[in-house]
């Protein structure tokens, strides 16, 4: 009977895994996808960085510009 080291020759490794050479492929195609999306909405940012107001934050937005409550639109630049 053979030992587990004679039936598995150990031997230089063959190259990246499959697994490897898919997350560099996604991730490839990402990249290209997001730099192709942001192009071809460049217009778009532009045009909406003229927009005049406050610069909201992500996820809260101008949440923190509200917190004095309605009385405060007055202070905080929100009149008419």
């Amino acid at each position: 009977m053979e030992s587990a080291a004679e039936s598995f020759p150990a031997g230089p490794a063959v190259g990246p895994s499959s697994m490897s050479v898919f997350l560099f492929l996604l991730g490839s195609v990402a990249t290209l996808w997001y730099v192709y999306f942001r192009m071809s909405r460049r217009r778009l940012y532009e045009c909406a960085a003229t927009l005049p107001g406050p610069d909201g934050l992500p996820i809260i937005g101008s949440a923190l510009e509200l917190m004095g409550g309605p009385e405060g639109f007055e202070t905080n630049g929100w009149e008419n």
